[in-house]
């Protein structure tokens, strides 16, 4: 967490988030640095700690850019 948000601040990044599927739990357990509203808003979770468990989540560009994506425009 502390190279995520060293990395952010440095390339001014609002966001950096790392993905870790699970395709046994099928889902994908995120860990982030920014914003927690956003991920409570794009994934209906709630966030603890700058991590959250994403059910159903798998594929990074079926599922997670476009709700990203529709939520920066």
């Amino acid at each position: 967490m502390k190279l995520m948000e060293k990395t952010a601040n440095e390339k001014d990044f609002s966001m950096m988030i790392l993905m870790l599927t699970d395709v046994l739990l099928e889902g994908t357990q995120i860990l982030f640095v920014g914003d927690g509203d956003i991920i409570s808003q794009a994934f209906n979770v709630t966030p603890k700690d700058n991590t959250a468990f994403l059910p159903k989540i798998m594929s990074r560009k079926k599922q997670v850019i476009p709700m990203l994506s529709a939520l920066w425009g």
